[in-house]
């Protein structure tokens, strides 16, 4: 995920402090997982298990008594929810290798801790991209095809089969896109609070052959904001987590794509609190040049 430090000013002063610190995890998350690819950096598959099987991290202060010149000093420990065996054996075996990536990303702790995965805490994954990886290398399930799309993209765009949704399909597809948010945001409050930035939301259809044969629809997410870049910026830190919780309820996102409302969508929400998403289509416009 990208870095999410630049470009919120306005929206996050629009948000709680409960809210606001959700970017923080999504970016802790970030720099988390580029210690560990760095860690593992021989082994690439490796750190994808690692990943796939980490459910959630915290930062907690120690508060064992220290003697000496530590005596007094406030110290914090990393704390890893892992739910398989193997990778924490993993972790434990490089762990002192992992703390020295954390601290060369700016992560100031004295220790790295395991913890054993229990009940509903093994149902969360902080990296479900990885979940994805790792069951298509063990298991066959099908991979997300998001190389195959981004390798083809510029080539097929032109080839590509238009497909017209009813409003009420496309309602329907957009509601699960919705779900998708609240899920990888964890909180539907959360969701909302990044939705209702949503004036207009259309699909499009990105299928190429290869998914045709298979049977399996992707899809261009147009999401359309009076000021985009807040939220273009959202997309881009969660974006990933959105698409993999999209797949996984039966939506194939190809991309998320974040641009400025025209003004004739004004005071227009395409997720609003109550009811059914408003797809574009069903405002009876003609964007024309805007990009829908």
């Amino acid at each position: 995920m990208e870095s999410i430090s630049t470009g919120l000013g306005d929206f996050l002063e629009s948000l709680d402090a409960d809210k606001a610190r959700l970017f923080k995890i999504a970016e802790h998350n970030r720099r988390f997982e580029a210690a560990v690819r760095r860690t593992w950096g021989d082994s690439p598959d490796a750190a994808d298990y690692i990943l796939a099987h980490v459910n959630s991290l915290f930062f907690a202060k120690d508060d064992a008594p220290r003697k000496g010149a530590a005596k007094g000093r406030d110290e914090f420990f990393l704390g890893l929810y892992v739910d398989d065996s193997l990778a924490s054996a993993e972790v434990n075996a490089r762990r002192e290798m992992l703390q020295l990536s954390l601290l060369q990303d700016g992560f100031r702790i004295a220790e790295v801790r395991i913890f054993a995965s229990k009940l509903g805490m093994k149902e969360r994954h902080a990296f479900p991209d990885a979940v994805a990886r790792v069951n298509a290398l063990l298991y066959g399930a099908p991979a997300d095809a998001d190389a195959e799309v981004d390798d083809e993209r510029e080539a097929a765009r032109d080839g590509e089969r238009s497909f017209t949704l009813r409003v009420e399909d496309e309602s329907k597809l957009l509601e699960t896109f919705k779900r998708a948010v609240c899920l990888a945001l964890g909180d539907i409050d959360h969701a909302q609070a990044v939705l209702g930035r949503v004036e207009g939301a259309a699909l499009e259809e990105a299928t190429f052959d290869a998914q045709k044969r298979r049977g399996q629809a992707r899809w261009r997410v147009r999401l359309y904001a009076a000021d985009p870049d807040p939220l273009r910026e959202v997309m881009r830190a969660f974006g990933p987590a959105v698409a993999s919780r999209a797949r996984g309820l039966g939506l194939h996102v190809a991309s998320i794509d974040v641009m400025e409302s025209p003004a004739r969508l004004a005071g227009e929400s395409a997720f609003p609190p109550a009811g059914a998403p408003r797809p574009l289509q069903s405002y009876r416009l003609e964007l024309g040049g805007d990009g829908a």
